[in-house]
């Protein structure tokens, strides 16, 4: 197998699993160190992704770039934890029930506890990206373009059903 062909490989197994499970390698409650789960902070990064392609698809021209600069961050961070998980092996049935249950943990959380956990999502996320190789980022960095443009096409069609006049 060459290179190219591996990459390739990586990239659609990835996709895949981002598609299929959004996986996450921890429970969905807080560890005891009192830090957000990694499956929380998956939930929370795909929850934030979702509002922010929506902002984008009705924003105007001027904020597009900003928007996109920062749907890109948050998917980055997202693909962090999707690609540990996936590196440690999580069963698809299992990542998909965690992460069910860090949505429901989610949805109970605070504006102010939302708030919280936030900088130290993106720290873990910074440093998962930071000890992974550089093939790995760059896959995860592409993952995270495909994603972008999933919601950004499942954003502007949900957008234009809305602007069609009933009957």
């Amino acid at each position: 197998m060459n290179q190219q062909t591996a990459l390739h490989w990586l990239v659609a197994t990835s996709v895949a699993l981002w598609g299929a499970a959004c996986a996450v390698a921890a429970p969905a409650t807080p560890s005891p160190e009192g830090q957000p789960s990694e499956a929380l902070c998956t939930a929370h990064y795909d929850q934030q992704s979702r509002q922010l392609a929506k902002r984008l698809v009705e924003s105007p021209d001027a904020t597009k770039a900003s928007l996109r600069a920062e749907l890109q961050q948050v998917l980055r961070r997202g693909t962090a934890f999707v690609g540990h998980a996936y590196l440690d092996s999580t069963p698809e049935a299992q990542a998909k029930a965690k992460l069910e249950q860090a949505k429901q943990e989610l949805a109970r959380l605070t504006a102010a506890e939302l708030a919280q956990i936030e900088p130290v999502c993106a720290r873990m996320a910074a440093a998962l990206r930071k000890d992974a190789p550089g093939w790995q980022r760059l896959i995860a960095d592409r993952l995270a373009e495909r994603r972008a443009e999933r919601l950004l096409t499942s954003a502007q069609a949900e957008a234009d059903k809305k602007k069609v006049p009933g009957p």
